[in-house]
């Protein structure tokens, strides 16, 4: 996990590069040990412009060291992730088009200078042999960089219990190849966000985690559905800081060859660059029978996706999964007479001790869109209440 923001002089500085990559290697760490998949056998190296150790900032001469290092203790069945997050520019200044990525030496975005390239900058072809030196076959990189759309270009360009977590380990270990992710396209800024505090590539990913959006209904976090909502969910948060930003994804050719890198459950607290609140799956029941019979769960989730509940902090971010103890979740009861529902509801935000309650009595069922707005309604003013 590779971060660079503080560069040589104060010309070139970005603000967040050093906590995403910190982010992102804690969020490994988090999803990936204690899983059968693979318990003990996680290393993360970070190297960020903060640090104390000498060897664990991101010059060139560190970065080459550490993929050295990985090369000689990895063998096939391992999983390589990279992560660079930084400065990145095309230039064709060492005789073709090219994707560099800065290191905390260079002082300015111009490479004209044959020494600056060579010592201090990594051109993809140089991290595309450090890549092919180590034998792991499920390999991941990411760039959170801007225009490395043309790194992920290059990189694939030549590329010819019984439980869930045990049945992804019988599945991890037929599948093989390289993903690549860039921020954005080959032509286009990579941004940052100081609302967010993070970059808009790196939040989507812990974002997609963190929402369970981007993972599998079993909490495997599968690489390409992961990649995939992390792709089309950054240029919805470009367009809000009037921006545009496109990221790349690119896959093995085979689609079936997606893997596993770990798992997220109910306990798991990954890092985003702000506070999110989250409301999780709804479930309302037929007092009679306890079933939905008026698949009023189905309706109301589908309404949550548009996201226009307001907590206390702001707009809740639907989560697809009731899963989650840090959401806010809304049950209910209800019963049905002449075509009329007596519905009985409970909203339960983390942090208070009783839940928020509401009633809706003698209302028409024939008609479901209208029904969900009246509980919109009354979920929106109960949550507006101190």
């Amino acid at each position: 996990m590779v971060g660079t923001s503080d560069y040589d002089g104060n010309d070139i500085d970005l603000g967040f590069p050093d906590k995403d990559a910190r982010a992102m290697a804690n969020t490994l760490r988090t999803i990936a040990e204690g899983t059968e998949m693979f318990k003990d056998r996680v290393h993360v190296t970070l190297l960020t412009t903060d640090a104390t150790d000498p060897a664990l900032l991101p010059s060139k001469a560190n970065i080459g060291a550490t993929f050295k290092k990985i090369a000689a203790s990895a063998n096939a069945e391992d999983v390589l992730i990279i992560f660079l997050a930084g400065h990145g520019v095309t230039s064709p200044a060492g005789g073709k088009d090219d994707f560099y990525y800065l290191t905390k030496d260079v002082g300015n975005m111009k490479l004209d200078a044959a020494d600056i390239r060579n010592n201090f900058c990594i051109a993809t072809d140089t991290l595309s042999d450090w890549i092919s030196d180590i034998p792991a076959k499920k390999r991941v990189v990411i760039f959170d960089a801007c225009h490395s759309g043309k790194a992920a270009e290059t990189l694939t360009s030549s590329r010819a219990p019984l439980s869930s977590q045990k049945r992804e380990l019988e599945r991890f270990k037929d599948r093989n190849g390289m993903f690549v992710l860039a921020a954005s396209e080959s032509n286009q800024k990579s941004w940052e966000d100081q609302q967010l505090q993070q970059g808009l590539l790196t939040y989507s990913l812990l974002f997609g985690m963190n929402s369970r959006n981007g993972v599998r209904a079993d909490g495997a976090v599968d690489v390409q559905r992961l990649f995939q909502f992390a792709r089309d969910y950054v240029p919805q948060l470009a367009s809000g800081i009037n921006e545009d930003q496109t990221p790349v994804l690119t896959v093995p050719d085979r689609e079936a060859s997606s893997f596993s890198i770990g798992f997220v459950t109910a306990n798991t607290k990954i890092e985003v660059g702000r506070k999110n609140q989250f409301i999780s799956q709804s479930m309302f029941l037929n007092k009679d029978g306890f079933n939905d019979d008026l698949h009023l769960s189905i309706a109301f989730d589908n309404r949550l996706e548009a996201g226009e509940l307001e907590g206390e902090l702001g707009k809740l971010i639907f989560a697809n999964t009731r899963q989650m103890n840090e959401a806010t979740a809304i049950r209910g009861l209800y019963s049905v007479k002449d075509g009329k529902i007596r519905l009985e509801g409970r909203i339960f935000v983390p942090g208070t001790a009783a839940p928020k309650a509401f009633l809706i009595e003698a209302f028409p069922t024939d008609d479901m869109g209208v029904l969900v707005e009246r509980i919109m309604g009354e979920v929106n003013k109960k949550l507006g209440e101190k």
